[in-house]
């Protein structure tokens, strides 16, 4: 049976400072976090005192007794494995009370249990690398980029640095820059417009789809000018934009795809990556195919888009020390490039893990008032991010955060409401729908190893939230 550890001292307080900082001064040392927990190493004196095994990590929390004093809780950790938790719960002295058992906790995304699973094919292509002798364009990068292009069914795949430095040098491959405008969409992640921006040419942004959140063809075609140089849709949340439709609304005008979220998306039967002149697509870690790092890469449609794009990667030159052009250093390297090689072979898979738990949500949340993400409107959806569109979204996150669910806000702001353009030159037409959007987004857990159980913990919390259960 525990006591508490300071009994006492800080009855009566409205405890709103730092808990574990007034512990350190007691020799309290923080070890790690997860949900509203901590986990602490004990001095060897205050565990003796108590009674406890100071080897042991023990889990802290703060609970407000029958006098509202704040009283530290003590619970012994018995096993770590993921996220999920297991404890043994120690009675607070001179109580026969337990203690509320924290739900566990259900993080929004969590790459370490894919990791797990293929970790030594990962070690493998690690070790491949470290024997060398090539760590920068090499046969791994080789051997990717051949592997990605068959996969999205391009012509030809060229690994980059980001996917950042992807959407800028496909800019310049297109022959963008000062006095050009690109045509995109304000609810993106600011890296689409800071590429537009880079290379000089103006970003023109037009409203998007209010069920896909997509670009709206039509007003993509009314927004076109003598200057258009390229459109720049993007493939929200693993839903590719029909580009079909923006081809038609603006024959001749050259499409860019960001492909950052749509690894494994397909408009149709064709996958991302095939469908404009280039595509650019990020390997962030939680990217539907993610590097264990930064990584990019770029598609092209043709061998003059190819040969350009890797100029442009390598400071601007085709033959070596032949800098013909001003160019860049934003090649992916070998390390990246072998363990994109192992993730690609369960790219199918992944997104198959993903489109369970959508399914599962749809089941779950169709009687609740948040708007769902439409299932496979224009071809099959990778589900980078399962996006709702949530009613008194702020108070369904605090909600959501109390039962130990992860959510986030993708994108919590519209790019044309970003500082840097506040003074960087864009233009823009009425955007209602964009602008409707940023105080109703809200992005629940999603990704392939996520548990039918921790998926139905959100759908029951979410009822509970709206009261439709």
């Amino acid at each position: 049976m525990s006591r508490a550890l300071f009994p006492g001292e800080l009855d009566g307080v409205d405890w709103t400072g730092s808990l574990l900082d007034y512990l350190g001064g007691r020799g309290v040392r923080p070890a790690y976090s997860v949900a509203q927990i901590s986990a602490v190493h004990l001095p060897a004196a205050l565990a003796a005192e108590h009674g406890l095994d100071a080897s042991l990590p023990w889990l802290l929390m703060v609970q407000v007794n029958t006098a509202a004093a704040v009283v530290p809780v003590i619970y012994s950790r018995n096993y770590h494995r993921g996220d999920r938790f297991s404890f043994d719960v120690l009675r607070r002295a001179g109580s026969s009370e337990e203690p509320p058992m924290p739900d566990p906790h259900v993080p929004d995304d969590d790459i370490s249990r894919w990791h797990a699973a293929i970790a030594p094919e990962l070690r493998a292509a690690f070790e491949d690398v470290l024997a060398g002798p090539r760590f920068t364009l090499g046969p791994n990068l080789r051997a990717f980029e051949a592997e990605f292009a068959a996969y999205c069914g391009s012509r030809a795949c060229i690994g980059i640095s980001s996917g950042t430095a992807a959407l800028h040098l496909a800019l310049l491959a297109l022959g963008v820059g000062p006095g050009d405008e690109v045509i995109t969409v304000p609810n993106t992640y600011i890296a689409t417009a800071f590429a537009i921006s880079y290379t000089g040419a103006l970003p023109v942004f037009v409203d998007v789809n209010p069920v896909t959140l997509n670009m709206n063809p039509a007003l993509a075609a009314a927004a076109r000018t003598d200057r258009t140089k390229a459109i720049l849709p993007v493939h929200m949340y693993g839903q590719c934009a029909d580009i079909d439709a923006i081809r038609r609304a603006a024959p001749g005008v050259p499409v860019l795809e960001d492909a950052a979220h749509a690894h494994g998306a397909t408009l149709g039967d064709r996958h991302a990556g095939s469908l404009g002149e280039l595509a650019a697509f990020s390997f962030y870690p939680t990217k539907v195919l993610g590097a264990l790092g930064d990584g990019g890469a770029i598609t092209a449609s043709t061998p003059e888009f190819e040969a350009r794009v890797r100029q442009l990667r390598y400071m601007g030159q085709q033959v070596k020390f032949d800098h013909a052009i001003l160019g860049y250093q934003e090649r992916l390297d070998e390390m990246q490039a072998a363990f994109l090689r192992v993730k690609l072979r369960y790219l199918d898979e992944q997104v198959a893990g993903r489109r369970r738990v959508a399914a599962r949500y749809a089941e779950l949340l169709g009687a609740t008032p948040l708007a769902l993400p439409p299932a496979d409107v224009t071809g099959r959806h990778a589900y980078y991010m399962y996006t709702v569109l949530a009613p008194e979204r702020d108070a369904l996150v605090a909600h959501l955060s109390k039962r130990g669910i992860d959510s986030m806000v993708i994108y919590p702001r519209l790019v044309t409401q970003a500082g840097a353009y506040a003074t960087l030159p864009w233009r823009s037409g009425p955007i209602p729908v964009a602008e409707s959007l940023p105080d109703r987004l809200l992005s629940l857990p999603m990704f392939a190893e996520l548990t039918d159980e921790e998926t139905d913990r959100v759908g029951a919390a979410i009822t509970e939230f709206y009261g439709t259960a």
